[in-house]
């Protein structure tokens, strides 16, 4: 017969998988998101200087490259604020609901 108490260990044990998994999943995933930034700034920014040493500094055309290629960055990292923001909210949401289902399950698990 399932009983209060067994409920309640399987609701502690569940909230303890979900925070270890939201917090981890979290590092990764953070990660990821900041390195594939910075790569991508890196390629624009090599980009950026090879236009510089071909067309020389102050051409209309190097102008032109430089212009894109500076909202190309500043796009990506209003990208990655955006997500950022989406991504913490998410992750919050996550670690609130683990710590309830947490404390859900020592509620249950003292009733008799």
């Amino acid at each position: 017969m399932v009983t209060k108490q067994k409920i309640g260990k399987v609701q502690f044990y569940l909230g303890i998988i979900l925070l270890i998994i939201t917090i981890i999943g979290s590092i990764v995933l953070f990660k990821s998101m900041l390195s594939s930034y910075v790569d991508g700034v890196s390629s624009e920014t090599t980009t950026w200087t090879d236009a510089s040493k071909i067309l020389g500094e102050g051409s209309p055309e190097n102008e032109m490259i430089v212009g894109i290629l500076l909202s190309d960055v500043i796009t990506q990292g209003l990208i990655v604020r955006s997500f950022g923001y989406i991504f913490g909210a998410s992750a919050l949401i996550l670690l609130i609901m683990s710590v309830m289902l947490i404390l859900q399950g020592l509620a249950n698990q003292s009733k008799r």
